[in-house]
């Protein structure tokens, strides 16, 4: 079992790759498949698969398959943990 400074510090290590924290940010508006991110961030299909499956594999990303396309959304939930346990690792009160 990882524990929650497990997983913060993967998140952060994650989120230090530019183009990973630049597609998080996109995706805290909307969904999106990996076409659409492919052509707004003018990266190839591969790479963005690359970034994706590192984002989903850590929880902070969910993928659903919808006949050929994958949709990415940001996995709110985890998100609201992370930031959870980052304030309780670094803001003792």
């Amino acid at each position: 079992l990882r524990s929650s400074r497990d997983k913060v510090f993967d998140a952060f290590r994650l989120l230090g790759d530019r183009t990973r924290f630049e597609l998080v940010c996109y995706l805290s508006d909307h969904s999106a498949y990996g076409q659409e991110l492919s052509q707004r961030f003018d990266l190839s299909r591969n790479t963005i698969h690359h970034h994706m499956s590192k984002l989903s594999e850590c929880g902070l990303v969910r993928c659903t398959a919808d006949g050929n396309r994958v949709y990415y959304t940001l996995n709110q939930n985890m998100i609201r943990q992370l930031l959870n346990s980052q304030k309780e690792l670094f803001c003792k009160e």
